[in-house]
């Protein structure tokens, strides 16, 4: 028997198999299921990626020795979603807390939405403080006005706030107002009001080396209300914290002008081309040349020393009225520009913040008169110009210390904004892919056996 006759025996005993005309339609249905459930699954994992790298991470939260007082060796930013208000002005957060017994505290500020923020100096926690008749709580002091300071004492544990009180009278009486003097151990607070006129909107806080005294210079209104001001005359004076005593003058246009005050109580305020002198009774003037403004301090031989605006450098005007510069960039090398501003004194070296005016994160300098600097800090660019520190916990040893990043709540609008738009572009791509495979099953070359004509 040949090979051919035995194959054609086997063929006619095997069964016969037949096979379903939709055959191809279902196995071609199958596919595009493989397929769209590669793209649902390669979907879903780009959007859980993608949300949850949006979400805040905990990494470097390292316990802290709430024993060691120091400053941190960085200063992060508070998210402007923590400034929110409601349609009354009051803080929407619930973070915000009026229990104000918060300890030492290293550094404070206030956010550009006017929210006092108070750095611990033991574990460096941020507190969000909601001060009683805090002048930033009212929209009209905070953005038409300049907004109210807040002054971290040196030693950290007093905070002196500008306040006014707009009570059921405010639109008829003056305005109770002044400073106000927050002891942090033990969350009890002082009034120092400041009378005349129908009130004073305190615009600037400075403390002597020693805690004793307070300056501070605002702005005294012909009429105040809670959403109106009328003409004003700027003052300046300050307030002896041992005896709780307000002193205060009228002084000239308060624009381009640097206010600090000595450890003997001499008040001096350099500005408008002159250099005006006070011990509360005799008013020393002399001419002086130079642009001086924000904040200043008076050092150990009576030199007063402050930042210049947008340079990283620092003047220094000593006793004979003579002015000198200091280079104060340090280790930036910003591009823009910057700004420096004197924040206090320790070990006979000024405390100097430095910034750029770009989106870089400035430091913190321990600098001496003759240029030498040291960065010890690091503050982020979001951080105000408002920062105080308690430059008394500085040392030459120890200037600063580590703290962990502040873990502040989950932004969920932010994380369901971002979700929602990574859900709509993988509805695009679905949608996408749906399409293609709808077109190619209606190919009329789709079929088994059919062919592509030959040009």
């Amino acid at each position: 028997m040949s090979i051919h006759d035995e194959l054609e025996r086997i063929a006619a005993r095997a069964p016969e198999v037949v096979v379903p005309a939709d055959m191809w339609a279902r196995a071609r249905r199958a596919r595009r299921r493989d397929r769209l459930g590669v793209v649902a699954a390669v979907v879903a994992v780009l959007a859980v990626a993608g949300t949850l790298a949006w979400l805040p991470t905990r990494d470097g939260l390292e316990p802290v020795d709430g024993r060691t007082l120091g400053v941190p060796n960085r200063l992060w930013a508070v998210p402007e979603r923590m400034s929110d208000r409601e349609n009354d002005d009051s803080w929407m957060r619930d973070e915000v807390s009026s229990q104000l017994d918060v300890g030492t505290a290293a550094a404070a500020w206030t956010t550009p939405g006017g929210l006092p923020v108070v750095v611990g100096a033991a574990d460096g926690a941020y507190h969000l403080l909601d001060l009683p008749d805090f002048g930033g709580n009212n929209f009209l002091l905070n953005y038409g006005l300049g907004g109210s300071p807040v002054a971290l004492s040196p030693d950290g544990l007093r905070l002196a706030y500008a306040y006014a009180h707009f009570g059921p009278d405010a639109a008829t009486e003056p305005i109770p107002s002044g400073v106000r003097v927050l002891d942090l151990e033990e969350g009890s607070v002082t009034d120092h009001p400041i009378l005349g006129a129908e009130g004073t909107a305190v615009g600037t806080l400075t403390w002597s080396s020693d805690g004793r005294w307070l300056g501070w210079t605002g702005e005294r209104y012909t009429s105040w209300t809670e959403s109106s001001t009328g003409s004003a005359s700027p003052f300046a004076g300050r307030i002896d914290l041992t005896t709780g005593s307000v002193d205060q003058m009228r002084i000239g246009e308060p624009s381009a002008m640097t206010v600090a005050i000595a450890a003997d109580g001499v008040l001096s305020i350099v500005g408008n081309d002159r250099m005006v002198r006070w011990d509360g009774e005799r008013r020393e003037a002399r001419r002086l040349r130079g642009f001086w403004s924000g904040r200043g301090v008076v050092t150990a031989d009576g030199s007063i020393a402050a930042g210049i605006d947008s340079e990283l450098a620092v003047q220094l005007l000593d006793r004979r009225l003579k002015v000198s510069t200091i280079d104060a960039s340090g280790e930036l090398n910003p591009v823009a520009g910057g700004t420096a501003t004197v924040l206090g004194i320790t070990a006979d070296r000024l405390v100097v913040r430095t910034s750029t005016l770009d989106s870089s994160d400035g430091a913190l300098l321990l600098l001496e008169r003759d240029g030498i600097s040291a960065t010890v800090a690091a503050v982020d660019a979001d951080v105000p110009d408002t920062l105080t520190l308690a430059t008394d916990l500085m040392t030459t040893e120890r200037p600063t210390v580590d703290r962990p990043e502040p873990d502040w709540p989950t932004d969920w609008g932010r994380v369901l904004t971002i979700g929602g738009w990574i859900l709509v572009g993988a509805a695009a791509l679905a949608l996408l892919a749906w399409t293609v495979l709808l077109r190619t099953r209606r190919s009329p070359y789709s079929s088994p056996g059919a062919r592509r004509p030959v040009p």
